[in-house]
């Protein structure tokens, strides 16, 4: 029986065997991407090689991109969230600093709290900031430039300039371009010691918010007249006092002068008809520099009486170009040299003294009270060019017979008067003016509160700062501890805050211009300064 035929093996060719045996040593595709086509390099051309990088490059690059923007988006958008909060929390502010405003200034008794700082602003102006410039006008100048400064930094150049144009100072002449730049000076006097009223002035403007800008301006103003007119009312009479201590001062350098000094003839207080040159004392003060020297300092009668008649009867004209007597130290006067003893004179100090710290604090040092004066509260601790000019005005007027503030007294313009002491001061070498404001430091404001004074040379608290503070048993770490604990138990347990005593306000003695009750000084405890708005008759 023939078998059947056996199935020959079926022969797997080479090119399945390759096949299965990767399928076998390959990973799962699951699990890795697969590799990139091997390409031959003997079929490999460098265009086709170029092409392969860079498309790889590109993959790579926008996958790294697409995050980086996606997080970039989200932190715009957070910053944006941000500033929308913080823009509601200011506005939300700025509303509530309105209706306190409006409330206090509709007010019957103007017991101000929130607008305090703005009444600060006027009662410091004209004493060192400027007497005869207008306050709406300054700020007004000053808040424009910070507008278009503002406008510069969120818009285009083209805009910009534009703007710009439309506000060009060419079509301006020289005296008005002047005029501009010492407005911006003054502002940036009050932007540098008042930042804070300035931001919320600026406020104001960027939510065109007139009515309250114009309640801060009027506030400024009123404090601004206040302060001058109650300055010019109290000197009134404490000017007849002042006068004889001059003379008396200067007693060695006057020929002929008593050793006990009145006012002959005595001076009505509520009246300044018998004042100026109708008195020939006060005629002696106004004496200018040219004349001083024949008519006071030398032991010639009739001279004396010739320059004295010339001036009671005007044919010696009084300008504000003169130098008049009472600028001077006479101890110091010397006929050759107009500079010895200028802005000197016992009448300036008395004055200044007078109108910062109190009539009582005048001839001799303030007392320490519960009030603190003007000075202190309105931060007036150094003198300075326009303090020393507003307070050669104010003696010239309170030596004048004018009745009311007014800003000439026949030929003599107090106006000129003012700016011809601030050009002195400017003209004047640097040695010479920091000799002047050194004087004018030491004779003010020595004696003001809160004065740091340097302890007697032979006291036991000068031989304490002399000695070491150094243990003898040196014990560096328990030291160390108790410090610390001293430290911690300071900070923990509190302690007295010192708020500037009681605020009761400036010397008991300061009476000027008695106005709703007030007797010119600021009180702290009510956050209330009324600077007294006496008339001037």
């Amino acid at each position: 029986m023939a078998q059947p035929a056996r199935k020959k093996p079926r022969l797997k060719s080479a090119l399945t065997k390759r096949i299965n045996a990767q399928r076998v040593n390959s990973p799962s595709p699951s699990l890795s991407p697969p590799s990139p086509p091997q390409i031959s390099s003997r079929t490999r051309t460098p265009a086709s090689s170029s092409h392969i990088q860079i498309s790889t490059a590109s993959n790579s690059s926008q996958t790294n991109t697409q995050p980086q923007a996606r997080r970039a988006q989200t932190f715009a958008h957070e910053d944006s969230q941000q500033q929308e909060r913080r823009e509601r929390r200011k506005k939300r502010k700025y509303e509530e600093f309105v209706k306190e405003v409006a409330a206090e200034y509709e007010a019957e008794y103007k017991l101000y709290k929130t607008l305090l700082p703005y009444q600060q602003i006027g009662l410091y102006a004209p004493r060192c900031l400027s007497l005869y410039q207008n306050m709406a006008a300054i700020l007004n100048a000053g808040l424009a430039r910070e507008t278009r400064q503002m406008k510069a930094r969120t818009r285009s150049l083209q805009v910009l300039n534009e703007e710009l144009n439309d506000d060009d100072e060419s079509d301006l002449d020289e005296d008005d371009l002047a005029e501009r730049t010492h407005l911006l000076t003054i502002y940036d006097k009050i932007a540098s010691t008042f930042p804070s009223i300035i931001e919320r002035l600026l406020e104001s403007v960027n939510y065109d918010d007139t009515e309250t800008y114009n309640i801060i301006i009027n506030v400024i103003d009123q404090a601004f007249s206040e302060a001058r007119r109650n300055d010019t009312s109290r000197l009134k009479t404490e000017i007849l006092r002042f006068i004889p201590n001059v003379f008396q001062t200067y007693s060695d350098a006057l020929p002929n002068m008593n050793e006990v000094i009145v006012l002959d003839p005595p001076c009505l207080c509520d009246a300044k008809s018998d004042r100026g040159v109708n008195h020939p004392m006060i005629t002696m003060l106004f004496c200018p520099f040219r004349k001083t020297q024949d008519a006071l300092l030398r032991n010639n009668a009739t001279r004396r009486e010739t320059i004295m008649d010339s001036l009671m009867s005007h044919d010696i004209p009084l300008t504000a170009d003169d130098l008049p007597m009472f600028l001077y130290d006479l101890h110091k006067f010397d006929s050759k040299n107009k500079w010895g003893g200028l802005l000197r004179g016992r009448l300036l100090i008395l004055i200044c003294r007078c109108i910062l710290l109190g009539p009582g604090a005048a001839f001799a040092p303030r007392q320490r009270s519960a009030r603190k004066p003007t000075s202190v509260l309105l931060g007036i601790t150094q003198s300075s060019p326009e303090l020393i000019a507003y307070v050669a005005v104010q003696a010239r007027f309170a030596l004048s017979s004018r009745s009311s503030w007014t800003r000439s007294d026949s030929k003599f313009k107090f106006d000129r008067f003012y700016l011809n002491i601030l050009s002195i001061l400017a003209h004047a070498s640097d040695r010479w003016k920091e000799s002047l404001f050194k004087f004018w430091n030491r004779e003010c404001f020595h004696d003001i509160p809160n004065t740091a004074e340097a302890p007697a040379n032979d006291s036991e608290l000068a031989s304490l700062f002399t000695e070491s503070s150094t243990p003898e048993d040196d014990d560096s770490e328990d030291d160390d501890n108790q410090q610390g604990a001293a430290y911690r138990g300071v900070n923990e347990g509190g302690g007295d805050n010192d708020n500037g005593g009681n605020g009761n306000g400036g010397d008991s003695e300061d009476d000027g211009g008695q106005v709703n009750g007030g007797d010119g000084y600021i009180d702290e405890g009510d956050n209330f300064y009324n600077d007294g708005v006496g008339g001037d008759e």
